[in-house]
């Protein structure tokens, strides 16, 4: 599995090449057609993929089904950061780490049959005091309307 990074065309797309008697056959397994949603990084779950995403200053995660079954975003926690997924050797589990902006890092890890990723180590220092953060939000138009 491969993915092809094209960030002037504003193109990301993850193919499985495969290779056999009669050549190579590229299967397109993933594709945005948008900078902001451009894979920084992917990992083997069983059979499927798991896409670490850019979204609009945050990130996500994707999981692309082999054999056309299609993709399907994974819930998280909350909006965050994803470090770097990591396999294990057999295939079937993948691990990270997660973080946002009033939260702290936390391990996750995300099997072959879960449908959300399952923290295994919580982050060793709460965050105190985040139930009276108040956030605000303003759509102000420019003088010259954009």
């Amino acid at each position: 599995t491969v993915a092809l990074l094209d960030p002037a065309a504003g193109v990301s797309e993850v193919v499985a090449l495969r290779v056999g008697s009669g050549g190579a056959k590229r299967e397109l397994l993933y594709s945005a057609r948008s900078v902001a949603e451009g894979v920084f990084a992917m990992a083997s779950v069983g059979r499927d993929i798991l896409l670490a995403l850019n979204d609009r200053g945050a990130n996500r995660l994707v999981r692309v089904r082999r054999g056309g079954a299609g993709e399907e975003p994974v819930p998280m926690p909350y909006v965050g950061a994803i470090d770097t997924l990591n396999s294990d050797a057999s295939g079937g589990e993948v691990t990270f780490g997660y973080e946002g902006w009033l939260q702290p890092k936390a391990f996750y890890r995300m099997g072959t049959g879960d449908a959300a990723p399952k923290c295994f180590c919580p982050a060793a220092a709460p965050v105190t005091g985040v139930e009276r953060v108040v956030v605000e939000t303003f759509d102000v138009t420019a003088r010259d309307g954009e």
